[in-house]
């Protein structure tokens, strides 16, 4: 027996003084945000709105994207300038908003209120990013923005339009004097927003679209210039161009207005210094003029048209004085229209027969462009 406890004793003593096998411990559970039972909103006052001065300004808030927004009365820009101290207390008690509080991103839009013309002209949002809770007679009180200026950014173009002056934090009842003493809230509770009516506040994507540097179309058009000099575009210099048409007309044409000019050119000639090519022996101009007798030839047979060849070879083809690159070879053909490809084959035949023999015997006067 003795033994017994003696070696029960020291099982005993080998356990670990702090071992309960028989119970285990639960892991902590973190501690919970506190549940807010309001809301509160303040916009003291605007300044810088320069594009503004002498206009009625009314403010749109939306808290929350299925939240109804709050709107305040118009007040007047007075010196890019004006006085808002619109400030209201938002009871989440009762609604199940308040346990997602990072859903709260409340959104300024500045809107013209004149009595002919409502357009909403900047937009401002309130991140949770720079967030500070605070605890007041022990209650917690989480402000997503003190006292603090917003940029607003005007809707027609990316830059930013003036500042606006914003309060806004979770709290209690009890944190409305202490957020904002010398203003009195307007006492409000959650309002979803009606789905089946969205046209009423259908513009609210374009104060979205605006902060990401979205411009409406009819406004780009008028300031796509100064956005574009912004990034380092250069406007080109209005260029100076003189368009002149030059057309190839005999000085003296004998020519009736309903005969048609035909021009041949040679292309032949090579460029020696400032003067083009001065002389040139019989055979060169005789395969130059066969040349043109085989393009005219070739048009003709392309247009269907016969050709009396004797009023072409009575003529002595000459040279226009007015080109300076080309040899221009100018002839007066009389055009008839054929009527079947039978009479155009016999006449070009013909027409190649007479240029074999009636070749010019002489050398063509020479071109010179005229020096200034």
């Amino acid at each position: 027996m003795r033994a017994s406890k003696a070696s029960s004793t020291a099982r005993r003593n080998l356990q670990p003084r702090n071992s309960s096998p028989s119970k285990k411990r639960s892991p902590k559970t973190p501690t919970n945000m506190p549940k807010y039972t309001h809301f509160f909103f303040i916009l003291k006052s605007a300044k810088q709105l320069h594009q503004l001065t002498s206009k009625f300004l009314s403010a749109t808030v939306r808290v929350h994207p299925n939240l109804n927004p709050m709107s305040s009365i118009p007040v007047l820009c007075h010196h890019s300038q004006a006085e808002f101290n619109f400030a209201f207390a938002m009871d989440l008690s009762g609604s199940n908003v308040a346990d997602s509080p990072e859903l709260f991103s409340p959104k300024i839009t500045i809107s013209t209120s004149d009595p002919d013309h409502h357009e909403s002209v900047a937009s401002a949002t309130v991140l949770q990013t720079k967030a500070k809770i605070s605890h007041i007679n022990g209650r917690s009180l989480m402000y997503l923005a003190n006292h603090q200026d917003l940029p607003l950014k005007l809707l027609s173009s990316p830059k930013i339009g003036g500042y606006i002056n914003v309060t806004c934090a979770f709290g209690s009842l009890e944190h409305q004097h202490v957020i904002e003493p010398s203003l009195d809230f307007i006492e409000t509770s959650v309002k979803l927003l009606q789905r089946s009516t969205p046209e009423k506040y259908s513009d609210a994507w374009k104060s979205d679209a605006a902060e990401n540097g979205w411009v409406p179309p009819e406004k780009a058009a008028e300031i796509w210039q100064k956005i574009a000099l912004e990034h380092g575009w250069k406007a080109p210099e209005k260029p100076k161009m003189e368009i002149t048409f030059s057309t190839i007309e005999d000085s003296s044409p004998t020519i009736t207005d309903n005969t048609d000019l035909i021009s041949f050119s040679s292309e032949e000639q090579d460029l020696k210094g400032d003067d083009y090519l001065e002389e040139e022996d019989l055979n060169q101009s005789n395969e130059k003029f066969e040349d043109n007798v085989e393009q005219f030839v070739n048009f003709a047979l392309a247009s269907k048209y016969s050709i009396q060849s004797e009023s072409v070879f009575d003529q002595q083809p000459k040279t226009h004085d007015r080109s300076n690159r080309f040899t221009i070879f100018e002839m007066e053909p009389q055009w008839q229209p054929t009527d079947s490809d039978a009479d155009l084959n016999r006449d070009l035949t013909r027409l190649l027969a007479e240029s074999k023999r009636q070749r010019p015997q002489r050398k063509l006067r020479s071109i010179t462009p005229d020096k200034k």
